[in-house]
């Protein structure tokens, strides 16, 4: 049938992480996600 296809709903994505825009968002991320890992410049 035309546009059956259209309306099959897609998955959703799995929520990672909530902000509190009012607060720092640099804090809030390290706390979730943690430091980067960088490599030393030489």
């Amino acid at each position: 049938m035309p546009g059956e296809a259209a309306s099959k709903p897609e998955p959703m994505q799995k929520l990672r992480a909530v902000f509190d825009l009012l607060k720092p968002i640099d804090v809030q991320f390290l706390a979730f996600y943690g430091a980067p890992k960088c490599e030393p410049m030489s």
